[in-house]
């Protein structure tokens, strides 16, 4: 699934509470280095990626495989 939200936090603000929210410490996702502006979390089940840009609002871009609940509660605290 895709998802997509805006957001006042900074490019580096989204990916740092990403990692936080889905790394081993929140969700127990694996996370692995993307591209700038972008973090991908992975698990034997899915994953989440998630691409941030702009400078306020910050729009942030979220792609999905079996982590719907938890990429909806993502959005619902950076928004």
């Amino acid at each position: 699934m895709r998802y997509s939200t805006n957001t006042k936090l900074s490019t580096a603000d989204v990916l740092r509470r990403a990692t936080e929210f889905f790394g081993p410490d929140g969700v127990g996702l694996t996370p692995i280095e993307g591209e700038s502006g972008a973090m991908r979390f992975e698990a034997a089940d899915g994953f989440v990626e998630v691409s941030a840009s702009g400078d306020g609002p910050t729009e942030v871009e979220l792609v999905t495989r079996e982590y719907d609940f938890d990429t909806k509660r993502f959005m619902a605290r950076i928004g």
